[in-house]
């Protein structure tokens, strides 16, 4: 009998291991990605902290923390899942970004903000350019093309998306019943799905990118240097790097100070988690349909169209505090929050080897992170001796200028063109013949 047993269990674990395995990387990615749009604790954490000792500023500071070492991180990490894969790399990504949750919902005081949001940094940082670089050599696998790269990990993000809207929109209603007494649960739950989510990836298959020349790509120094050659010979991306430094969206920055800054203001508490859902549902809707923009206008007018709203709306946000504009400009804001990343993803995607993608993209998020510290020192420093309306206007006149300087950089450096298969095709020949 004890035998039998054996045999039972042996078969159901190898059933199980089978079914595993035929479920498509792509289709565990978009699950995974459904469970990093969770965040019931999003709507309340500002709260939870400043009931715990710690000040506005503090949070800021926290997210500063956040990006030092996100950015210590990149690199490092980059260079870590090119040689050893990209799932070993997410695998430790979700891993920290557990244990970080973990430390907010242990210790809700300075000492756990300041500790989550330094190992969330760390965390991000296993994530960035990995999770995106292991999807697309996924669907390069699963399709024998790239063609649908877009389109596929458009659907990623959206199932990120749609996750934060779902559990932003719970969150809300459960405060708004339960209080502050809820703040710790709702913590807790989110670290139970990120949690989830490190087993998940433990189960992916892991594409190991494609050397053509097999006396290349083997070292680390080599890694950094064709990287940085790419970034230094293809004007397009040099010019998407300084891009990210020059748009800072200030999205995690809002996502800090808002929840207190609607309580001094009379909005509902409701609203704390309404204004993330239905903004989100918005983020939705443009991030999948971004793509679209491409047929009519070239990129620097879509930088445009997308980041001097948000610009508009942090000054907006700073002189009209009536609930009602608050929640509208929230959501605004929210909807249009890297609206454009597919697109500079896909067209990055396509300029970089397979053994070296993980580090260029991961370079793009250093420089963004870089800049991203000094933005919120910067903020950090006004909210404490201004407040929080001058922080919102530094933050909006900086995208404007931002976001002005890199409409003139692409205009003088000849990136003004939209973004079509035949442009991709004859740019990367011009590519092949200068490394070639």
């Amino acid at each position: 009998m004890q035998w039998i047993m054996k045999k039972m269990a042996m078969k159901m674990s190898s059933q199980s291991s089978y079914m595993a395995d035929r479920i498509k990387n792509t289709t565990k990615l978009k699950l995974v990605g459904f469970l990093y749009g969770v965040h019931f604790h999003m709507p309340i954490i500002s709260l939870y902290f400043l009931l715990g000792g710690a000040s506005l500023q503090s949070i800021v500071i926290s997210q500063t923390l956040y990006s030092i070492f996100s950015f210590l991180g990149e690199l490092p990490t980059g260079i870590f899942a090119d040689k050893f894969g990209q799932k070993l790399s997410i695998i430790m990504g979700y891993l920290v970004e557990t244990i970080g949750l973990l430390v907010m919902f242990l210790y809700p005081n300075i000492f756990g903000l300041y500790l989550a949001y330094s190992l969330i940094g760390i965390a991000e940082a296993f994530l960035s350019g990995s999770q995106e670089a292991l999807f697309y050599e996924s669907v390069k696998e699963e399709k024998q093309s790239t063609a649908s790269y877009q389109k596929e990990y458009g659907a990623f993000l959206s199932n990120v998306t749609i996750s934060f809207a779902v559990t932003t929109f719970i969150s809300g209603l459960i405060v708004s019943i339960l209080g502050i007494k809820s703040y710790p649960y709702l913590i807790l739950v989110t670290t139970i799905c990120f949690g989830i989510a490190s087993i998940i990836v433990m189960t992916l298959k892991d594409f190991k990118a494609t050397i053509k020349d097999a006396a290349k790509g083997v070292g680390v120094f080599h890694i950094l240097k064709e990287s940085v050659r790419l970034m230094r010979h293809n004007k397009t991306i040099f010019t998407l790097i300084a891009l990210t430094a020059l748009t800072l969206s200030g999205e995690y920055f809002l996502y800090g100070v808002y929840q207190p800054y609607f309580e001094q203001n009379g909005v509902p508490p409701l609203f704390l988690g309404l204004v993330l859902s239905f903004g989100a549902l918005l983020n939705y809707f443009i991030v999948k349909n971004a793509y679209r923009l491409e047929r009519f206008l070239p990129f620097e007018k879509i930088t445009l169209l997308l980041n001097l709203p948000i610009a508009v709306s942090f000054i907006l946000m700073a002189i009209i505090v009536h609930p009602i504009f608050l929640i509208a400009l929230f959501i605004l804001m929210k909807g249009l929050f890297e609206s454009q990343a597919p697109i500079i993803s896909d067209y990055v995607n396509e300029y970089t080897s397979s053994n070296i993608r993980s580090t260029v993209l991961s370079g793009m998020s250093l420089t963004k992170s870089f800049f991203q510290i000094i933005l919120r020192l910067v903020l950090a420093v006004i909210i404490g001796g201004w407040g929080v309306q001058i922080a919102f206007l530094t933050q909006g006149f900086y995208l404007i200028i931002g976001v002005m300087i890199a409409y003139w950089v692409m205009v003088k450096c000849g990136c003004t063109h939209k973004i079509s298969k035949h442009y991709l095709e004859s740019d990367e020949e011009g590519l092949n013949k200068t490394y070639g």
